[in-house]
């Protein structure tokens, strides 16, 4: 799905996008909200949540990498190993 495709649909048809097709990311906070990031395809959706009221307050969708830089800090990759060999072997 390209971003234009997501932008088109109804609210509801978009969260049912992300739900069934995205891969989650991180979280991060800001205040009192939860900002939760996936990513479909080639471009993300931030979605906006207040635990509180345990309910989303809004969300975006974007294809810029420079959107992503409060998240960088925050995202973890796993240690692999040297050409995928155990070094105990």
């Amino acid at each position: 799905m390209a971003l234009s495709e997501f932008n088109k649909l109804p609210d509801e048809a978009q969260l049912n996008a992300v739900w069934e097709q995205s891969n989650f990311v991180v979280t991060r906070r800001q205040g009192p909200y939860l900002l939760n990031l996936y990513a479909i395809d080639a471009f993300y959706v931030e979605i906006r949540c207040h635990p509180g009221q345990n309910q989303i307050t809004g969300g975006r969708a974007f294809g810029s990498i420079n959107a992503l830089d409060p998240y960088l800090a925050l995202i973890t990759l796993p240690k692999f190993l040297s050409c995928g060999l155990d070094s105990t072997s």
